[in-house]
């Protein structure tokens, strides 16, 4: 019985190549060289980036808003997810109060379940669509402000959906996932949810 039996090949080529080769090992075997462990502490999945607060639109038509032809903001793309699962929908909030939003930085590649996790699961990070659009009008035209504009992704949880809404070039582009989806979110994007 060995001491490591779950020990495999690959893992100690791979170890011998982070500690610089076969030669180096060897040195260290030997006593003319020494290592030194160090713990990494990992960073954290969402750094928080700010908060902006936003006046949702108190009546929204989510497909004449959300729709390439919207005078009031240039969206270049609307994607079939999002028209099939949005398309047709109206949000009403007659008396909506200003609502404000944190916005966190996603560190690292991620999946949805982590990242809703950390941020207080499902119903803190719920948001609506009239958010998104309130943000959107206030970047109309891609102009700096709490949506990111370098084509990253903007993250928002809507109704048990992911959508995304990204600057490209020159135009908004609104696409919508599944919460679960496996192709995950990568680092440098933006999640918001609610500040509560």
């Amino acid at each position: 019985m060995a001491k490591y039996d779950g020990w495999t090949y690959g893992e100690t080529e791979a170890l011998l190549n982070i500690i610089g080769g076969a030669d180096v090992a060897r040195k260290v075997l030997r006593g003319e060289s020494k290592l030194t462990v160090v713990e990494i502490v990992p960073q954290p999945l969402l750094t928080l980036a700010g908060t902006v607060k936003v006046q949702p639109v108190n009546k929204l038509g989510v497909n004449e808003f959300f729709n390439e032809n919207n005078s009031s903001v240039r969206i270049s793309y609307v994607g079939d997810n999002f028209k099939e699962w949005f398309y047709g929908k109206e949000e009403e909030q007659p008396n909506a109060n200003e609502t404000v939003l944190r916005y966190h930085t996603l560190n690292r590649r991620s999946v949805d379940g982590p990242i809703i996790k950390e941020l207080g699961g499902e119903d803190k990070v719920k948001v609506t669509l009239s958010h998104v659009a309130a943000l959107m009008l206030e970047q109309s035209n891609g102009e700096r402000g709490a949506l990111l504009t370098n084509s990253y992704a903007d993250i928002f949880y809507v109704h048990d959906v992911a959508v995304n809404v990204y600057w490209l070039g020159f135009g908004w582009y609104v696409v919508a996932y599944s919460v679960g989806d496996p192709g995950g979110w990568n680092a440098g994007g933006r999640v918001f949810s609610c500040d509560s």
